[in-house]
């Protein structure tokens, strides 16, 4: 109940400095005409200058005197007729603040009632780390992830020579899993044509082969065919993977990220 008469209140003390706004209309601001009156009485200054320096004759002078002069009345009768503003008062006052009352107090309430949780008690910070924790350990593996989405379709590559190669190289590793430059050249092209899981499984097979001699580097390229295929989600392999280049190197900058 208090969260209502807070907002309430909020809403009633915003309403009120818009109403003041609206109520108090124009009458404290300076007149157009004044701005224009200040200028016209610099130009005769200035004509009387141009006249001492010899810039104009006195004809000129005289002429241009007289027409300022005339915009200089016009101004000033400008700002006389409009001293007499006052405050926005009436009908069409009251209309308008009607109006904001019912989109600031309303208006908030509803949007508040299709976006917040009324009702909904205040949960301890504790309790908010426990629940993020809970969903952080039983979140989806790379399985489950990968198992939600759509099929994604392949780059076949730009030709049918280039597909025979790749083709020859999955054979030559499938008879020689511990060679290694074939596993990377496998990862690396496999990633090319957008088969990510093929990729992430060599470079896992990879990093397996060369143990506790695998470089950040490698171990990296795997968490990032990891995510590439689970489309951007950090499964627990993935972050396994770069918790795991982090005790190698504490500041590589890709794992940190």
């Amino acid at each position: 109940m208090s969260f209502w008469i807070v907002s309430g209140g909020l809403a009633l003390v915003v309403t009120l400095l818009l109403a003041r706004s609206l109520l108090s209309g124009g009458q404290n601001k300076e007149h157009p005409a004044a701005y224009d009156l200040a200028l016209y009485q610099d130009q005769l200054k200035d004509v009387e200058r141009d006249l001492a320096r010899g810039i104009i004759g006195t004809d000129d002078a005289e002429r241009l005197r007289i027409e300022i002069s005339r915009k200089v009345l016009a101004a000033d009768a400008q700002i006389k007729a409009g001293d007499g503003k006052t405050a926005a008062t009436g009908p069409k006052a009251v209309i308008g603040i009607g109006v904001l009352l019912i989109v600031v107090v309303a208006g908030g309430f509803a949007t508040y009632w299709q976006l917040g949780q009324p009702g909904y008690p205040d949960m301890g910070l504790e309790q908010r780390k426990s629940d993020a924790r809970e969903l952080r350990e039983s979140r989806p593996s790379q399985v489950e992830a990968e198992s939600a989405l759509p099929p994604v379709p392949l780059n076949s590559g730009d030709s049918e020579y280039v597909a025979e190669l790749i083709q020859k190289l999955r054979d030559v590793v499938a008879q020689r899993p511990d060679d290694i430059q074939g596993l990377r050249l496998l990862a690396s092209n496999e990633a090319s044509l957008g088969n990510h899981k093929a990729a992430y499984e060599a470079q896992a097979q990879l990093v397996n082969v060369i143990g506790d001699q695998a470089s950040p580097e490698d171990i990296v390229t795997l968490a990032e065919l990891l995510i590439l295929s689970a489309n951007g989600y950090v499964s627990p392999e993935a972050e396994s993977a770069l918790a795991r280049v982090l005790q190698i190197e504490e500041q590589h900058p890709v794992a940190r990220y």
